[in-house]
């Protein structure tokens, strides 16, 4: 089964297995679109084991590891400390085709959606079209966009919030906003990631 996403200019294909295919949590359902032409595909796989990639080494920490060589990179999720290494996903990245391979032991009847936002990497994708994803809560006032950006606890959402009380603003994300250059202009896109805040439109 494939489900088809849309937002800040990229266009998202995600296939899964029916077995395994996720249910659209509430901010996923707000970017989902009927069917696209053009898209990165990412293809889900559940396997037994996963295996360490041949590829050239370039980043490491306790949750990462990433392989790249040329146009074709590699990412393992899992826990690496200490000589102690546990691999739980795999996500190979070819150009517009991105294979996931997930641990069976991760999944209980049917991939998370948290795990969907996760191989997604889509603040690599925004760069990939000249573009950043700002950590931000983000408003519509008088159809123009305000990005309220500062350390997570310092009062992003309660902002937002004051200015959706006050001057009747829409609160599009409490969490994130993807920033583009689109015609000239420096547009602010919706994304379906929004932290805590659940709010994402």
């Amino acid at each position: 089964m494939r489900k088809y996403y849309s937002y800040a200019g990229l266009d998202i294909c995600i296939d899964i297995d029916d077995e395994y295919m996720y249910e659209d949590d509430y901010s996923l359902k707000e970017f989902r679109v009927e069917h696209l032409e053009d898209y990165h595909l990412f293809r889900f796989d559940v396997v037994e084991e996963i295996f360490d990639s041949p590829l050239p080494l370039i980043y490491k920490d306790d949750v990462v590891k990433e392989y790249q060589l040329d146009d074709l990179s590699v990412k393992i999720i899992g826990i690496f400390k200490d000589n102690h290494s546990i691999m739980n996903i795999k996500l190979i990245n070819n150009d517009k085709n991105h294979f996931v391979q997930i641990k069976k032991s991760l999944i209980d009847y049917y991939i998370p959606v948290h795990t969907i936002y996760k191989v997604l990497d889509s603040e690599r994708l925004i760069a990939s079209l000249g573009g950043i994803m700002l950590h931000s809560s983000y408003i519509l006032h008088n159809n123009e966009a305000i990005l309220f950006t500062a350390p997570s606890g310092t009062g992003k959402s309660t902002q937002a919030f004051l200015w959706n009380q006050y001057r009747n603003a829409v609160i599009v994300n409490g969490d994130r906003t993807g920033i583009r250059e689109v015609n000239g202009r420096i547009v602010a896109c919706g994304l379906p990631f929004s932290g805590s805040s659940k709010i994402s439109k």
